[in-house]
């Protein structure tokens, strides 16, 4: 699969149901560096050989993980020009790591929870300052998002949460805790109308019931 990359003029590939698990690592794997757009879907591999994968395409701009088996670490990290992530979590259970400063638009879909365990899904975002919109879907949020003790090293302009009842009005609070100590300066809140496809606009207040629902919260730092 790696004598693939090295095309000189490959800008975009797409694996599907690939076993990348023995697929070999040796030194010779030359960099593609006309790729821009990586997208793996229902791919077996180790966190070694995305890795791999990642180092040797270090100009992608686009890069998707969906449903990839194999994986309990999802690591982004020193990507020179990335600037959209999207993951789609098999399991709650695996661990998404950030690390890209040019990033400006990641989503995460993370899987129902599972009713025999308590599980909070992990997700560090460690240095995105260029991150413009951020997207979450899951019935789990992670503790990024509601932990008062918890810096946000990111600032979006744009917050979709897809999640249930409970989850979404611990982000409320949060947000408007952060309102209140001047981290930020105002926050705006649209939820979906599913029926219609369409966003409304609704007021933020304390003891505000929601179902479950998508919210897109407007922020401004």
């Amino acid at each position: 699969m790696f004598k693939i990359l090295a095309s000189n003029s490959l800008r975009e590939l797409v694996l599907y149901g690939c076993d990348l698990k023995h697929a070999s690592l040796s030194s010779g794997v030359v960099n593609c560096n006309s790729l821009i757009i990586l997208s793996l879907r229902h791919v077996d591999l180790d966190k070694n050989i995305l890795q791999t994968l990642l180092n040797r395409c270090p100009f992608i701009t686009s890069f998707i993980c969906d449903f990839c088996r194999g994986l309990k670490k999802i690591e982004i990290l020193n990507l020179q020009k990335i600037k959209s992530v999207i993951i789609w979590k098999r399991s709650i259970y695996q661990h998404v790591k950030i690390h890209a400063p040019t990033l400006e638009h990641f989503s995460c879909y993370s899987t129902d929870r599972d009713a025999k365990y308590q599980c909070i899904p992990e997700l560090d975002i460690i240095d995105a300052p260029n991150l413009l919109s951020l997207e979450y879907k899951g019935d789990e949020i992670p503790a990024t998002f509601v932990d008062a003790y918890l810096q946000w090293s990111f600032h979006p302009r744009e917050l979709k949460l897809d999640s249930t009842r409970s989850m979404i009005a611990h982000v409320i609070d949060r947000l408007m805790y952060m309102k209140s100590l001047s981290q930020l300066k105002e926050v705006q809140a649209d939820i979906y109308d599913w029926g219609n496809r369409r966003w409304h606009h609704v007021g933020l207040g304390s003891g505000m019931v929601v179902m479950r629902a998508k919210f897109r919260f407007l922020l401004d730092w």
